[in-house]
């Protein structure tokens, strides 16, 4: 994994069961949600260009997604865990939203041990 990208997340990523791996990937779906919505603007007041945060979400999102299906046993692609981890730091890297991705994954994390897992 590229150092610039090691985050305090990474090895409780790494960390993660198959079955805490799912709920995770699950959960972590639903974080990117609301991390997209909050790029929202009030409808017509968004200016030319600002949909580019929502096409970076929507691409994690959908590599989230098929990450999930690879973990259901759904066959849409998919990626090692720790190649996971790094396109998903490097997506949010470039679209200068990594700390929001951070911040979703670490949510996300507290969510699961709050829950018990």
């Amino acid at each position: 994994m590229p150092e610039e990208h090691n985050g305090p997340w990474d090895a409780a990523l790494a960390a993660l069961g198959s079955d805490e791996a799912i709920r995770f990937l699950a959960c972590l779906s639903w974080e990117l949600t609301v991390a997209a919505r909050r790029e929202y603007g009030t409808q017509g007041d968004m200016p030319p260009g600002s949909e580019y945060p929502l096409r970076s979400y929507n691409e994690l999102l959908h590599r989230t997604s098929m990450q999930l299906c690879q973990s259901v046993g759904v066959p849409h692609g998919g990626y090692p865990d720790e190649a996971f981890i790094e396109m998903l730091q490097a997506e949010a890297t470039r679209a200068e939203r990594l700390s929001n991705v951070e911040s979703a994954v670490g949510r996300t994390l507290r969510t699961l041990a709050r829950d018990g897992s």
